[in-house]
């Protein structure tokens, strides 16, 4: 049985189309938080789409190992007040390794965040995003971007990579790629910090789409500006909106959508 709920939500951003800025309504991606319980403990959060939601449990649970089958699973119940799945398997916890696993937070591409996405405090600046946004030659911005778009050799080789970097308009000082994007992302705040680069006076580039994992990761890096090629979720424009981040998407071309910070 499959679940129908809203997949993506309108949200009022701006967005710069070769030298104007445009009040434009945006559809967003819904990143949805659900709770997988299995044989009454909680085992995971899933970050997800909102969409096939048992399929996705199931599958979770035969990639880990918990269940062999569907023949395996007892009962299914999903309660959409709570966004959460209840799973009864045939076989006790034991034999499935349950007893075994530490509850974890997986994102849209495996990244393990905060069991609480919303309610992780960050230093927050005052209209810090604002700011940025006012200082930005929106042109040069995207110039950098196409710029950034070129510089991996393990993508242009492989088409198997992220990439990550950090700089300013016109200057990409750190750059990393890898097979995961989490993993590039974890690179260039690094490297940052080896090379005593304040991430909080840089803009953290990506190749991929910004999930509230990606956004909280770099939130942790220390970034206050982030520009990306791919689009956001709508979890990571409420928490870049709400601690005052700089957040831009679908920088391609001669265009980009702001999503937070914007420009006076």
């Amino acid at each position: 049985m499959n679940f129908i709920m809203k997949t993506s939500e309108f949200y009022s951003i701006i967005k710069y189309n070769n030298g104007k800025m445009v009040d434009n309504p945006d559809d967003i991606a819904v990143e949805y938080s659900l709770d997988v319980y299995v044989n009454g403990q909680k085992f995971v959060r899933l970050l997800c789409t909102p969409k096939s939601l048992k399929s996705l449990c199931l599958g979770f649970l035969r990639s880990e190992g918990i269940i062999e089958s569907d023949g395996d699973v007892e009962s299914f119940h999903f309660d959409e007040e709570e966004c959460s799945a209840f799973i009864e398997t045939r076989k006790d916890d034991k034999i499935f390794g349950i007893e075994e696993k530490k509850l974890n937070v997986v994102g849209t591409s495996k990244g393990m965040v905060s069991e609480d996405i919303y309610g992780k405090n960050f230093k927050q600046t005052e209209n810090e995003a604002d700011n940025i946004a006012r200082d930005v030659d929106f042109k040069k911005l995207l110039e950098t971007v196409e710029r950034f778009g070129q510089m991996s050799e393990l993508f242009k080789n492989t088409g198997c990579a992220h990439s990550c970097g950090a700089g300013s308009v016109g200057n990409i000082e750190v750059f990393e790629d890898d097979i995961g994007r989490h993993n590039a992302l974890d690179k260039v705040v690094g490297s940052c910090m080896l090379r005593g680069i304040d991430t909080s006076k840089v803009i953290l580039f990506l190749s991929g789409r910004v999930s509230s994992e990606m956004l909280l990761k770099a939130l942790g890096g220390g970034f206050r500006a982030v520009v990306s090629r791919s689009a956001p979720t709508n979890a990571a424009v409420d928490i870049a909106r709400k601690n005052g981040i700089f957040l831009c998407g679908f920088a391609r071309e001669d265009k980009i959508n702001i999503y937070s910070g914007f420009p006076s």
